[in-house]
């Protein structure tokens, strides 16, 4: 099993760039003679916080979602049955057509159906309800 990420730590690895930018462009001032006052050290960090905000919140749904990719992003995908279904036919699911078994019933070519397993080339589907 995959261990879920913890999406602070995630936007915080995100955040390392701008802060090194910003460490960089404190750095370069001070080694051209400006003066740093405590407000250069305090909108710096303001600046920080607030990307790191802004990261988190946008970012964050994103990081923490499921892959819907390969197997288990096919079930409860919703389909067309391109021919009737008399127990086995062609379906069309997300723009690719599949070889299809549905679960005890006869479904008519262009009903809509739904993904309810899959294996190997073959999903098995039945009417959407």
């Amino acid at each position: 099993m995959k261990e879920k990420k913890n999406p602070h730590f995630q936007t915080l690895i995100l955040l390392i760039d701008e802060a090194l930018i910003v460490v960089a462009v404190v750095f370069v001032l001070w080694l051209v003679g400006v003066p740093m006052t405590l407000w250069v050290f305090i909108v710096a960090a303001g600046v920080l916080g607030g990307l790191y905000w802004l990261q988190y919140k946008f970012l964050s749904p994103v990081l923490s979602s499921q892959a819907t990719t390969g197997q288990e992003g096919m079930v409860g995908r919703h389909g067309v049955a391109i021919t009737a279904l008399n127990f086995e036919g062609t379906v069309r699911v997300r723009g690719e057509t599949w070889n299809a078994v549905s679960s005890n019933e006869k479904i008519a070519a262009g009903e809509t159906v739904e993904v309810i397993d899959i294996k190997g080339p073959t999903l098995f589907v039945q009417r959407k309800k």
